[in-house]
């Protein structure tokens, strides 16, 4: 896992958001670290491999009795966040039914690069 952040324009910037780039991490080191971030303004945005690994990182917080509250109404986590139709509407989702991790957005790789990066014309 390494880490980054983002500060505000202003010219006494405030730390807007902290990053995570994770694949395999525990996941009880990773949500101390987002209780951490939570104690900020900032929001935490974890940037993983692919959606699958989202679906994937919910299901084992909520497998490992790591929330406070159950992340999908059903058994199947991971298949109630994989019928969701894109990101966005899983990170809206988990905010949503899970109140303490209202200041994490996941977000892939590709998906961070694809919004950031504007290809040149030649």
């Amino acid at each position: 896992m390494f880490d980054f952040a983002g500060f505000t324009g202003e010219s006494c910037s405030n730390i807007a958001v902290v990053g995570c780039v994770i694949e395999d991490e525990d996941n009880r080191e990773l949500l101390t670290k987002l209780k951490h971030i939570r104690a900020t303004t900032a929001v935490a945005l974890v940037v993983v491999p692919s959606r699958k690994a989202i679906h994937k990182l919910i299901y084992q917080f909520d497998a490992d009795e790591l929330l406070a509250t159950p992340a999908a109404p059903v058994e199947d986590t991971i298949e109630y966040y994989g019928r969701q139709p894109n990101i966005q509407a899983v990170n809206n989702e988990l905010t949503t039914r899970v109140p303490e991790l209202d200041h994490i957005k996941f977000v892939t790789a590709k998906q961070l690069i694809d919004d950031i990066v504007t290809p040149r014309v030649s």
